[in-house]
Formats: structure tokens, sequence, C-alpha cells
């Protein structure tokens, strides 16, 4: 019931562009946003004997990549048989831009998206509804060796993963669970006086930090 008015039952729903499916796999969603952008993809392919790699880099960048990447909050926490169909749209698309092209991996912009978004959610009063999702912070906790002084690696923005043994895997998949870990993994002055108007800063070092240390680039060599 909705409002006091009946819903029929369906297996899928779209809302906004994303569709929902009952179990919250975004199976359907990824697989039609991959074949949509593979057909857009030979668009490019068509006009890449007239185009520098440059030209053909700013069209997938342009046309193709955004649809890749749109609502990646929502379906982050689908499992990687599922998130692999947008990455080989992005392969194909470096074979086509051609040699010497790098492009970050779609699971590290969308790691950069969700950490700056929940910088956002940490530095602002946002929507209560989403608000009430973050984890609660986590008190610094004493040095594992000496108990006399607080662990360097706990900065004060520290979160807790406060997830019940039983919770299932696409939960903790799921924004903002699935980057607790990485938020608390930053080095403290990354952190440091949390501030919306230093938010853009806090993006660009996320990126540099995330690609240096734990993910590589793709190329059109792998």
């Amino acid at each position: 019931m909705f409002g006091g008015t009946p819903v029929a039952k369906t297996e899928t729903l779209k809302l906004l562009g994303v569709s929902f499916d009952a179990k919250l796999s975004f199976r359907n969603h990824l697989h039609n946003v991959a074949v949509r952008e593979s057909q857009r993809l030979g668009f490019v392919r068509r006009a890449a004997h007239v185009l520098p790699r440059g030209g053909r880099l700013a069209m997938y960048k342009g046309f193709v990549r955004p649809v890749l990447e749109y609502a990646p909050l929502v379906w982050m926490g689908a499992c990687q048989t599922h998130l692999d169909h947008l990455d080989r749209v992005q392969r194909r698309a470096l074979d086509i831009i051609g040699p010497g092209t790098l492009l970050d991996y779609l699971s590290l912009r969308r790691s950069v998206a969700g950490l700056t978004y929940l910088y956002k959610l940490r530095s602002t009063d946002g929507p209560a509804q989403l608000t009430a999702m973050l984890p609660p912070p986590e008190p610094p906790r004493p040095h594992p060796k000496t108990r006399r002084q607080l662990d360097a690696s706990h900065h004060p923005a520290y979160l807790k993963l406060d997830l019940s043994h039983s919770a299932p895997n696409y939960i903790r998949r799921s924004f903002p669970f699935c980057l607790v870990e990485v938020w608390n993994s930053f080095p403290a002055e990354m952190l440091a006086n949390l501030q919306v108007k230093k938010m853009q800063t806090f993006k660009v070092n996320v990126h540099r930090h995330l690609r240096h240390k734990h993910w590589l680039w793709a190329t059109d060599n792998n």
C-alpha cells in the first residue's frame, strides 16, 4: 500500500534512471547500461579515422563515461561480476582510442566519488535520511603496544564499522560501508578540520592517495 492505494508487485522498478530489482543486485541496470554505451562507442569507432587520439578520448569522456558513472553511490555495492560489464566497455574504449592512453579504473573513480560525498556528509548537516546511514564515530583508542598514548593511525574522523555479523554481503558492499576501511586508513591531516569549502582539495588528495597506494591505472596494455 502507498498512501492507501494498493501497489502491484513487480520484480523491477525504475527511478530517476536507475533500475532496481527485488534483490538489489542491480544486475539488469548495469547490463543495460553497458549494452547501451557499447552501442554508443560505435559512433566513436566510426569517427576514429578522422579524429586524433585526443579527440577520441574526449568523445569517450564526454559521451560514454558519464553514463557509466551515473548515480554510482546507489549501485556501487553490486557484485564484481555485474560491475565487470562497465569495465569491459572501458576496455573496448581504450582499444578504440589507441596505444598510450591512460584512464583511471572506474572502481577508483567510484571510490573517489563515494569518499568525497562521505566527506560532505561528515562536514555538514546533510539530509537526515543520509546522515542517519553513516557509521558512528569511534573514540580514539590506546596504542596497541604502549596503551599509554593514542594510536596515531586512529584519526579524529575515524568511523566505526558497526554492522552485525548477519548483515548480507550486498549491505557490506554498499555505500557508505564499503568505504569505511579506506576512510579510516587516510592520514590524519587529510581529515583534519572537516569543512565543505575544503571538499575539492580533499577530492584531489583522495584521488592521489588511492591511485598511488591502492590502485593501478587502466592502460591499453592491460
